[in-house]
């Protein structure tokens, strides 16, 4: 029951963390047409609850995979495919702290009026930098689904 349950939360929060950051993809080639001031609207407006809720999803999804991983320990492919999860979870961890929130520190602290003349840059390494963290985490959510079906014995 232990081995189920983590590998639904492993799931549940890999999907709902992939599904945030495809959002971001998706979004891309239109938020790339965008004013500056728009752009900044935007940023400072319709993304206020997307860092509160994935600083809890994201962390737990790191943990519950971590764990996850020490369950399946002797089970190949089952325990490769988990690792992988696990190590594409912290990537995107890492490249949102180096790439994506210095970003949202100095956007944060803009206004229509005190926009940066390199405003553009930070757009692009803002918006770059979530299609690189939704590639990354839709890899760890392919390798838990596979994970889970490379450990069915085929019968259901």
């Amino acid at each position: 029951m232990a081995l189920k349950t983590l590998r639904f939360l492993s799931l549940f929060l890999s999907a709902l963390l992939a599904g945030m950051l495809f959002c971001h993809l998706l979004e891309l080639p239109n938020k790339m047409k965008l004013s500056a001031t728009t752009w900044l609207t935007v940023q400072q407006v319709l993304y206020n609850a997307f860092g509160p809720v994935s600083s809890v999803i994201e962390p737990l999804a790191i943990i519950s995979t971590g764990s996850l991983l020490f369950m399946l320990r002797g089970r190949r492919p089952a325990f490769a495919l988990t690792l992988v999860a696990l190590l594409c979870l912290l990537v995107h961890l890492a490249s949102w702290f180096i790439v994506v929130n210095p970003v949202n520190s100095e956007v944060n602290s803009w206004t229509p009026a005190t926009m940066p003349a390199r405003w553009i840059a930070a757009r692009d390494r803002w918006e770059y930098g979530h299609a690189a963290g939704a590639v990354i985490a839709l890899a760890a959510l392919g390798a838990l689904i596979a994970a889970v079906l490379s450990d069915s014995d085929g019968r259901s």
